[in-house]
């Protein structure tokens, strides 16, 4: 799927099956997608509103994807790859038995996803377990990654996202999180893959969420998305509306939030009123994370919630978090190179604080390798459950189309093999 110029993304992109694959270099990789989501960040390339453009037209749409290695270049093998030589251990059950294909997603953002064929330097793709499904390894470099680390980096939720649950996971009760100190999570945004994601690693770990669901085409709909999410392990589902519509000021969400613990916590992808409801419920020093804005509209806190409960705004960019993981990382390689002559520095960092810094460099260094370690103990312990739908790219125009201004839509994949 390509495009000549920014623009709408159904009058722009197009299906080209002659587009040429690169020529395999020496330190390059040929890769086969399998499948690549379609997230709102790749529309706002297309569109030419997001803060990364392509190099050169015609370029090739989607961030986000999963495919398998065909051949390397000459110089470069498998331990070439991100994570490939650092997590050794991880694959080789895999490496032993030769069957298995060499699975690997993008480790740098928008390489362009959207085509079946591609040539990629072997260091800006990262391997993934064979083992984890297509349909979840896709949304490992952005999805999953955001639910991650804003859970992980910006409130002390009482627990370790990164670290597997420390008991079965049983019966979710607001005097259980109280007992272990746990706080209270709010979402929007509930079925986006980011928020899909987020509930589930709160929901696995014993953290009270809120999910803010907005309306649906028709009530029926608004119930079904809604007993979903509390099947996913939601505490509470509110509407997301303003005035009498909005579930945050119901009996309902009044009573959970006198028994739970405290909400500090607030992810937002919609922007607006929504935004506003949710900033007004956290409690006192907490703290609203905008990833996103589906409506279109500014974020913001209200004023009262401001000045009498303190509650602060942030944002969270993965591509800006990656950059400077990335910078540490190649900081620690270098001072591991010239002290380890000596013999007095290992080149193993030791385990960082949790709650990251923007510019704690010392906390960030290996974050990107145990960020990924920790998303595929998840699929491991079947903490996620992230369906897409599948279109080809003979349905992919008319999939964008279809989906076009609706809320609650679902995720679509183009899955090469359709």
């Amino acid at each position: 799927m390509v495009f000549d110029a920014h623009g709408h993304p159904s009058r722009v992109l197009r299906v080209d099956e002659a587009f040429p694959v690169a020529p395999l270099g020496p330190e390059d990789v040929l890769v086969r997608f399998t499948a690549s989501p379609v997230n709102p960040s790749d529309l706002n390339v297309v569109e030419g509103t997001y803060p990364l453009r392509p190099r050169a037209f015609p370029a090739v749409g989607g961030g986000e994807g999963v495919g398998e290695v065909v051949r390397f270049g000459a110089r470069v093998d498998r331990r070439s790859l991100a994570g490939g030589d650092e997590e050794t251990n991880a694959f080789a059950d895999e490496d032993e038995n030769g069957d298995a294909p060499i699975k690997v997603v993008p480790d740098v953002p928008f390489l362009g996803t959207w085509r079946e064929f591609a040539v990629f330097p072997a260091a800006s793709l990262r391997r993934v377990p064979a083992r984890v499904p297509d349909e979840l390894a896709a949304q490992m470099c952005v999805n999953l990654p955001t639910a991650l680390r804003m859970l992980q980096d910006f409130a002390d939720l009482g627990v370790d996202f990164e670290a597997a649950p420390n008991r079965e996971r049983g019966e979710k009760t607001a005097a259980t999180a109280t007992e272990n100190q746990k706080k209270t999570v709010v979402l929007n945004a509930p079925t986006s893959a980011v928020g899909r994601a987020a509930a589930q690693m709160c929901a696995a770990r014993d953290v009270p969420v809120v999910c803010s669901l907005r309306a649906r085409d028709t009530e029926g709909a608004w119930e079904r998305d809604a007993a979903e999410l509390r099947a996913l392990g939601a505490s509470l589902v509110v509407r997301d509306g303003v005035g009498n519509e909005n579930g945050f000021r119901t009996r309902a969400a009044s009573d959970f939030f006198q028994s739970a613990p405290p909400a500090v916590l607030a992810l937002n992808g919609v922007g607006g009123a929504s935004s506003a409801a949710m900033a007004g419920a956290l409690a006192a020093a907490g703290v609203m994370v905008t990833y996103g804005g589906m409506a279109r509209a500014p974020a913001h806190v209200p004023t009262g919630a401001a000045i009498f409960k303190n509650i602060t705004a942030s944002g969270f960019w993965l591509t800006r978090w990656s950059e400077a993981a990335r910078r540490a990382d190649a900081e620690r390689s270098s001072v591991a190179s010239d002290e380890n002559d000596s013999g007095e520095i290992s080149p193993e960092s030791s385990t960082p604080e949790r709650r990251l810094g923007a510019n704690d460099e010392n906390a960030l260094r290996g974050a990107r390798a145990r960020m990924f370690r920790a998303l595929v103990g998840m699929v491991d312990r079947r903490e996620l459950a992230m369906p897409t739908r599948a279109v080809g790219f003979g349905g992919f125009l008319d999939a964008l189309e279809a989906r076009q201004g609706k809320v609650g839509a679902g995720k679509t994949a183009l899955w090469t093999s359709t």
